[in-house]
């Protein structure tokens, strides 16, 4: 069995040692090493526990060495693609392979480890939403070190939240969580780690009468699984609002930072908006607030469209006597899907809108007719300099790289393949062909299709990107919310007091 195998102990053992004698120039080494072994190699887990050797090797060596500036990101995106490589594959195998209990219990510790390795240079870069998004249903199936991660990123993003309601719930969920991580047994929780997870405690409930506090913590029950998935509906509309509100907590698509952690139908409005912010006194209307209450309306009206696109059964009456030629490809046409299709063009102009704010707050000098969400961050624009002192900021340009393929490295394929494939299928609306076709059509080879003149999609593939893309555009507009409230501080802390009135 894969898990068995010879060369893949050896190499592992190899990465270790390097690590343990603090070799970073041999990690260097090994990840090369490895990687080409994850590509020599035809079994699938093989590949993946090759890949999972050389990120982590490189995850070391980033963490010995003080990189910056492009080195960095370099090493960094070669990272994230070997994670996102490697989960891949995971989820390859775990379609094709029927597993014995045995094969099983380490495919999920493989699994779960990647994820939480994944995570953790998520949080690295600034993308916590997302982090949290992916790491939550690893701390559902209670492995230790997705737990306590879990809570680390929660701690992180609690700090950045400048709700002190939301904060202190946030906090508390951590310390859930941490207490959970250090009483379990897990045998995956090591030493280390549950020694930083008992500090982060600490840190949290404060060293003065730290186990009484502890004994008050409750247990946690916030991690319930995600409902099951709902189906078509054809209801009144009290029901259809119900449905509405218990989809978008399970998908985390509320924008409410509480949704991170809870998927309840308790958090299932949108506070979320921008902090208070130093503006002069000749100002008499509040700009930047009024950007983002239309960012949130379009974002709001967006959700809902692909909800009611991709659950109402019902045939609306702008599509009947429509007649339309039989392609014999199993293409789906209407009204549902024309709304998921305007969902998907209003949710992607959201990020070019996030490029407005930014060039107009950061006073960046960019033409309003030329502004876009990767043109505020050109290789000469100031936007980067900033960054460089607010890691929430950059987490934004993390996203642009991924969404328009961008990258600093020699490997062209250091994006997420999920989001980069959102911006191909917007192109393709915008200025081609898409035909979405029913599932029950398997599509083949491009090379095959029926219809050489359309670039086809499966119902079910539209359905997943435009739902990632409203939870990438959530996380931005989150992302952006912190970020200013970083730079506000900033700004505040630097201003003469007294020439402002109080």
């Amino acid at each position: 069995m894969w898990y068995e195998d010879d060369e893949l102990n050896e190499k592992s053992a190899e990465c270790d040692d390097a690590l343990n004698s603090k070799k970073s120039e041999l990690l260097l080494k090994l990840s090369d090493e490895c990687k080409v072994m994850a590509e020599e190699n035809d079994h699938l887990m093989l590949q993946v526990k090759h890949y999972y050797n050389s990120f982590t090797c490189l995850s070391n060596y980033l963490n010995m060495n003080n990189l910056e500036g492009i080195e960095q990101d370099k090493i960094i995106e070669k990272i994230l693609f070997l994670c996102r490589r490697a989960l891949k594959k995971l989820e390859e195998y775990h379609q094709q392979q029927e597993m014995d209990d045995t094969e099983l219990g380490y495919y999920k510790s493989t699994y779960y480890s990647t994820v939480v390795n994944y995570c953790n240079i998520l949080g690295q870069i600034g993308r916590l939403p997302m982090a949290l998004f992916v790491l939550r249903p690893v701390a559902v199936e209670q492995f230790g070190m997705g737990v306590g991660n879990l809570a680390l990123k929660l701690t992180q993003y609690g700090r950045l939240d400048y709700d002190s309601g939301h904060r202190n719930i946030l906090f508390y969920r951590a310390i859930q969580l941490l207490k959970e991580v250090i009483n379990s047994k897990d045998r995956n929780v090591h030493f280390f780690a549950r020694d930083q997870f008992k500090k982060e405690l600490v840190n949290l409930l404060g060293e003065e009468n730290f186990e009484e506090k502890l004994g008050e913590v409750s247990r946690v029950d916030f991690l319930h699984k995600v409902p099951e998935s709902l189906t078509f509906f054809d209801m009144d509309d009290d029901s259809e609002e119900v449905s509405y509100r218990e989809w978008i907590t399970s998908q985390c698509l509320t924008l409410n930072t509480l949704n991170d952690i809870d998927y309840s139908s308790d958090v299932d409005h949108d506070p979320l908006h921008l902090p208070n912010m130093i503006v002069s006194i000749k100002e008499r209307y509040p700009r930047y607030h009024g950007l983002f209450n239309q960012m949130k309306q379009e974002y709001a009206s967006a959700r809902y469209m692909i909800f009611d696109g991709m659950f109402n059964l019902n045939t609306h009456f702008s599509d009947k006597d429509v007649f339309l030629v039989n392609t014999l490809d199993y293409p789906a046409y209407g009204l549902n899907i024309e709304k998921i299709k305007s969902a998907y063009r209003s949710l992607y102009s959201l990020f070019d809108r996030i490029g407005f704010f930014l060039n107009d707050y950061y006073d960046l000098g960019i033409k309003e007719k030329k502004v876009s969400f990767g043109r505020v961050w050109g290789e000469t624009s100031k936007l980067n300099d900033y960054a460089e002192d607010n890691y929430v900021l950059k987490a934004l340009k993390w996203i642009k790289k991924d969404l328009y393929k961008n990258s600093v490295s020699d490997y062209k394929d250091h994006i997420d393949p999920v989001l980069n494939r959102t911006y191909e299928i917007r192109n393709i609306m915008e200025h081609r062909y898409l035909k979405v076709l029913d599932d029950s059509f398997l599509m083949g080879d491009e090379d095959d299709r029926i219809d050489e003149l359309a670039s086809p999609v499966t119902i079910k593939e539209f359905y997943d990107l435009a739902i990632n893309l409203l939870r990438v555009c959530r996380e931005s507009m989150i992302l952006l919310v912190m970020a200013i409230k970083i730079e506000e501080d900033k700004r505040g802390k630097s201003l003469d007091k007294k020439k402002f009135l109080a």
